[in-house]
């Protein structure tokens, strides 16, 4: 009994605590650190326990913070009890919202919570914060919440990554240098909404959501139009490449691929002091330091590490990367063993074996468990490949699946729960499930 109690008391903080943005952490590895009851032994009874209905909204997107859900409503933030209890009822059990934030908030990008405030951008270029409580400047019944913070942020069609409580990064599109045109930029945020340097990275029209990652002291962010490279590293203090008012940083190194042409950068992330991108039929590890394998004035960095795709998309755990592709996911080691002995040329150590589709949503691996979305279908597979895995062939099946509607999103682990957003709804619906085992 007494090894019970200490596990509930652990999920708890872990229900209520920073977990603030899709990916895990500033460097989107999309690997959580947090304890999980969710495990390879129970992974399989997993069941829907309540659901967030939107309606046919087409677009939405969450994160969880503080026992909370702040789910993107179109063009609102509407905030749920992340248990399924306030605010919740009926059979099969729906929920409303707690609070929901004044209209226009939430438009073209993930909600993001920092230290008790919950970002995001509106349509005219504004940057906002509202208190994740759901108190300060919050008024009626049901209650609406106007914003803390409310800056004009020279940016649209953004996406919004945090690296701590005074670090917010947005990708977006600036103006550019001739009238009618945008230039695709990074731009680092304080706490206070006060923008403290930016750097400018192509022309293209959209900004892209494949990069923008933040891994202590430094932000990298993918260059080039379209979804060319390379990959560039930025000294996210705004202290070194950095000049002038506004602030202006230069890149402390770029990566030497793929460079412009076809099959570039489709994702990044970076974590323990690695960036890792997915570049052509190849994902790469650099060091962030830039002191091996680099050369050149300006400097340019080569792998450390490299496995041959195919791979859609990616997480990275600070062993592993699970590449997930048409049909399958390879399970990459990232130190010596399967590598041949040679760093570049690493095979996979074993293959999980997922329903004919594709999905431009990442791999999420949690408490051992790696949870695959193939476009209305989400799978979950033993992460080191000790459970449903042929010993000889290390070919795994799913030890559990979930059928959805339509398109979802990459899922989130936190607490003992599981939460799928995307188009959930029985009728093709747009809003949030969650899951746990009974």
């Amino acid at each position: 009994m007494r090894s019970r109690i200490g596990l509930t008391a652990l999920l708890a903080v872990a229900l209520t605590g920073c977990w603030g943005q899709q990916g895990a952490d500033g460097g989107k590895s999309f690997a959580s650190a947090w304890p999980t009851a969710i495990n390879g032994t129970n992974v399989g009874g997993l069941q829907r326990q309540f659901s967030v209905e939107l309606g046919d909204i087409g677009d939405s997107r969450s994160v969880i913070w503080g026992g909370k859900i702040f789910l993107q409503a179109d063009t609102e933030i509407r905030v749920y009890d992340a248990s399924g209890a306030a605010g919740c009822q009926g059979a099969p059990i729906t929920c409303a919202p707690l609070w929901v934030t004044r209209p226009g908030a939430g438009q073209h990008s993930y909600p993001m919570v920092i230290d008790g405030r919950v970002w995001s951008t509106e349509r005219n270029n504004h940057l906002v914060a509202f208190d994740a409580a759901g108190i300060d400047h919050c008024q009626g019944s049901p209650r609406v919440c106007d914003a803390l913070v409310d800056v004009t942020a020279p940016t649209s069609g953004a996406y919004l990554t945090a690296g701590s409580s005074d670090r917010l990064l947005v990708l977006g599109n600036v103006p550019g240098p001739t009238v009618g045109t945008t230039t695709n930029s990074v731009l680092m945020f304080n706490g206070s909404g006060a923008l403290g340097w930016k750097a400018d990275l192509d022309t293209s029209q959209y900004p892209s959501n494949a990069g923008g990652v933040i891994d202590g002291d430094t932000v990298y962010a993918r260059t080039g139009i379209g979804a060319t490279g390379p990959v560039a590293a930025f000294d996210a203090r705004g202290v070194t490449g950095c000049s002038g008012s506004p602030k202006v940083c230069a890149p402390l190194w770029t990566t030497s691929g793929p460079g412009s042409g076809p099959g570039g950068v489709n994702q990044i992330a970076a974590r323990d002091g690695r960036l890792y991108v997915s570049e052509g039929p190849f994902i790469s590890a650099y060091d962030g330091t830039a002191s091996a394998s680099c050369a050149g004035s300006p400097k340019v960095c080569s792998p450390v590490w490299q496995a041959i795709g195919p791979a859609n998309t990616f997480a990275v755990t600070h062993d592993h990367v699970f590449a997930a592709a048409t049909g399958s996911m390879n399970v990459f080691p990232l130190d010596k063993v399967g590598c041949g002995g040679d760093l570049l040329a690493c095979l996979a150590d074993h293959t999980m074996l997922t329903f004919l589709g594709s999905s431009t949503a990442k791999p999420m691996v949690a408490g051992n468990v790696v949870y695959v979305v193939s476009n209305n279908q989400l799978q979950a597979f033993s992460a080191d490949g000790s459970a449903h895995c042929d010993v000889t062939t290390r070919r795994c099946s799913a030890l559990w699946t979930g059928r959805f509607a339509n398109v979802i999103e990459s899922p989130m682990v936190v607490g003992d729960w599981l939460y799928v957003t995307g188009y959930v709804g029985d009728a093709g619906t747009v809003g949030l499930a969650a899951f746990r085992v009974p």
